[in-house]
């Protein structure tokens, strides 16, 4: 299909993505609230919240794809989902709700991105979950159209705010002493997190 073309049906489709993702959002907050519902894991222990792509990102992405070979026909993370979380220790629970309710949603797990241990350069960590539609049509969707959801705790997002602004942005032009001071800062972040955890995890 010519790139001018899928642009166009992509963004045609944004109302119809807009709709999917506040649905899933609705659904997930009330998945997670079950499951964080006891006196350790409250409800104001996470957030919810969705982005779709603008028609400037929709070109740039498209661009970016065309230029690599075998990139096939999907548009990766058009609907975004991110989800904060408390600590690491919340991350798997979060991640078994988010996979139970991708199967009732009609999703196919494409890819499990886990750079929690093993941060991507600038110090960055999540957990990215990519799928596709089995049938995108009922939605209203493109089946070129693709659905991330990315899971973080509080600190790997206020983090992720300062590296995608610094780091990511700049590229290349981003000095190697940039690097190293996010690099740092995320480890110092990640311990505290596991400090959250085990405080948590030793309440009575």
């Amino acid at each position: 299909m010519d790139d001018a073309v899928l642009v166009d049906r992509l963004i045609a489709a944004t109302d119809s993505a807009r709709a999917f993702a506040r649905k899933a959002v609705e659904q997930l907050r009330a998945r997670l609230v079950e499951v964080f519902q006891d006196d350790r894991m409250r409800d104001d222990w996470f957030d919810i919240v969705y982005r779709i792509k603008n028609p400037s990102a929709v070109r740039d992405k498209i661009a970016v794809r065309s230029s690599l070979p075998d990139h096939g026909v999907l548009i990766n993370d058009f609907i975004g989902v991110r989800i904060l979380t408390m600590h690491n220790g919340c991350v798997p629970h979060v991640e078994a709700v988010v996979m139970a309710w991708s199967v009732d949603a009609g999703l196919v797990l494409r890819e499990r991105d886990d750079t929690v241990e093993k941060p991507r350069p600038g110090g960055y960590r999540a957990l990215h979950l990519d799928f596709a539609f089995r049938d995108a049509a009922q939605y209203g969707l493109p089946e070129e159209m693709t659905v991330e959801v990315q899971i973080e705790t509080w600190l790997q997002h206020a983090h992720a705010i300062l590296s995608h602004r610094l780091f990511y942005k700049q590229g290349l032009a981003a000095s190697g002493n940039l690097e190293r001071a996010l690099s740092k800062l995320s480890k110092d972040l990640h311990d505290f997190d596991h400090d959250l955890q085990r405080i948590e995890d030793e309440l009575p």
